[in-house]
């Protein structure tokens, strides 16, 4: 397992490159100082990445913050999270044997504020249970030298000489807490040891202040510690990469990542597209036999050629997590690039620490940060621009984003815990219980079910016919922008049919009307947990949505509208509820 640590100065604008540095060097778990990010909570990020965060409290100047980066790996076995101020945070993770405590911090760097620091540091370790392997990343802010005979199991002899007070106090505390700072232990050569740099001057100035510190059952398992300086994130500080031989519950191999074809249906906002795709389904309804057939192959049919007609009008998009992926609108190949240039210049520096050579780094720095303001300036202008003339979306969109600006991001969480409170990570078992939830949940034995009388029709009875009409208005009542079912049929599609095509609906409809029988499709439902409150991992916590079938639904309203002209004039004057036109507004009048 390879775990980081570093001091990125700011975190605000730099999250898609610092996962960029984090694949690059295979880390598992990245812990991240002096983010200088507002608040505490979770943020779920690129390619699955899930990024927890303490900072300071919203209304203050940002300062400090620190954060923990984990691998989509390893998201899913978080126990706990425990943000305590913007300069400690731990969170416990589940590993095969044991847990993984991780605690991360940014000390400050004054003296008379040291002291307050590790007494928060020491109030954080012991709510930690003692089994568990505990791990400290960050920045110390301090030295610890290299006499480690006095110090012995605390530190090793790779360290400069340089102590003072302050420097004692983080001693001190490993000493009398069991701790060893690791980055001692291991030889290497200056340019893989020293974690902060400064140029500029007469002369450079290099020290070892990032410190990994892990307890005394996890010591024998860190097998190296050392500095990567390729990595760059416009800071002062290296990344420094920490290796465990420990076991994990994420697999050795390499996963690939998930690849998942959708048809860009938003394409059918265009009046030409729409055109097109009701062409093609209507040349595909001219082929289809005159004689109805069984309500399974007249369904598979029609949505096999509703589904062609949109590949080949809309065309395909990938979606889900994928390798490169941005998901923010100012990402653009000239910002991509310029990072790129950037990257270059500082792997340059690296090599031969020249003026021209640093001089040539920081102008390409400010050229990509001018050029992130201008691509996030220019992406906002576009949002107004779109609210202002798509009225068919804005209201949407502009709630979606106030959603996305107040929560900054919802962590998803895919384990999930037994009925006995056992966390369960393989996805085989995270199934099973959510099946055997959602079962207990909608099959309470306390229930009682009555009989359904079967209806019988009278098939020569042409006036009960389902009419185009019907269909044609049903269609029309669909909300655009609502989620499909497992046949992927979305309102956009059927909305766009012409008078014509959808004739080849009523046929369907015409024959689950005669038969009885629907397609298996409109008889199933996904059901998908939406978190409203409490313990993320406990399926009670959720309350279960079902995507039924639009096709489906479409059939019901029919049944439905029918069912209403016999029942309405049934109803007393005095029932408004469930009623259209009416509603509880009208009582409310009324009693005043």
């Amino acid at each position: 397992m390879k775990i980081g640590t570093w001091n990125v100065t700011s975190l605000i604008g730099k999250q898609f490159e610092l996962i960029e540095e984090a694949k690059k060097y295979q880390l598992d778990i990245l812990g991240i100082s002096s983010t200088k990010r507002k608040g505490q909570g979770t943020l779920a990020l690129n390619n699955g990445w899930q990024l927890f965060y303490s900072g300071v409290d919203p209304s203050t100047h940002a300062q400090a913050g620190v954060a923990i980066l984990l691998n989509p790996l390893l998201a899913d076995a978080v126990l706990e999270w425990k943000p305590i101020n913007e300069r400690v945070a731990l969170i416990r993770r589940q590993l095969k044997a044991t847990i993984l405590t991780i605690i991360q911090v940014y000390a400050p760097n004054i003296e008379a504020d040291y002291m307050a620091f590790l007494d928060t540091v020491l109030i954080a370790m012991e709510s930690i249970p003692m089994k568990d392997f505990i791990l400290f990343l960050g920045d110390f802010n301090t030295h610890v030298g290299n006499d480690s005979q006095t110090w012995n199991g605390v530190i090793g002899p790779n360290d400069d000489q340089d102590l003072n007070n302050q420097d004692r106090c983080l001693l001190d505390f490993c000493a009398t807490s069991g701790l060893s700072i690791v980055n001692t232990f291991f030889q290497h050569k200056n340019i893989h040891k020293y974690t902060w740099y400064k140029t500029g001057g007469s002369m450079a100035q290099r020290s070892l202040i990032d410190f990994v510190i892990v307890s005394q059952n996890l010591r024998r398992a860190v097998t190296d510690v050392h500095v990567k300086r390729r990595a760059e994130l416009s800071t002062d500080h290296h990344l420094v990469v920490c290796i465990l031989e420990i076991s994990s519950n994420h697999p050795i191999r390499k996963i690939k990542s998930k690849k998942i074809i959708r048809i860009r249906w938003e394409a059918l906002a265009d009046e030409e597209a729409r055109r097109k795709f009701a062409k093609e389904v209507d040349q595909r309804y001219s082929q289809l036999p005159s004689k109805e057939t069984d309500i399974e192959l007249e369904w598979f049919l029609c949505r096999t050629a509703l589904m062609e007609a949109a590949a080949e009008t809309c065309r395909t998009k990938q979606i889900g997590f994928q390798h490169g992926q941005k998901k923010t609108a100012w990402w653009n190949e000239e910002v991509r690039k310029a990072i790129s240039e950037k990257k270059t210049a500082y792997c340059q520096w690296i090599q031969r620490q020249t003026p021209e050579n640093w001089q040539n780094y920081r102008q390409l720095q400010d050229n990509a940060k001018k050029l992130v303001a201008e691509a996030k300036s220019k992406s906002w202008e576009d949002f107004g621009h779109q609210l202002e003339y798509n009225h068919y979306a804005a209201n949407k969109l502009f709630w979606q984003t106030i959603r996305r600006l107040r929560k900054g991001g919802q962590k998803s969480t895919r384990s999930v815990k037994d009925s006995s409170g056992r966390l369960l990570i393989r996805e085989e078992d995270i199934l099973n219980r959510w099946k055997e939830y959602f079962a207990d949940l909608y099959n309470s034995p306390s229930e009682k079910h009555t009989k359904s009388s079967e209806l019988r029709l009278n098939e020569s009875d042409e006036s009960n016919d389902i009419s185009l009409a019907e269909v044609t208005t049903a269609i029309k009542s669909l909300k655009a922008g609502k989620a499909a079912g497992v046949d992927e049929m979305r309102p956009e599609t059927l909305k766009s049919l012409t008078s014509g095509d959808i004739r080849w609906l009523t046929r369907i409809c015409q024959v689950v009307w005669k038969t009885g029988k629907a397609p298996a499709d409109w008889q199933t439902g996904i059901v998908v947990p939406i978190f409203k409150k409490g313990d993320q991992k406990e399926c009670s916590s959720n309350r279960g949505i079902t995507l039924l079938s639009l096709p489906g639904k479409l059939f019901a309203r029919v049944i439905e509208r029918r069912c209403r002209e016999v029942v309405e004039p049934q109803i007393q004057e005095i029932q408004c509820g469930f009623r259209s036109g009416r509603g509880t507004m009208d009582q409310i009048f009324t009693l005043q």
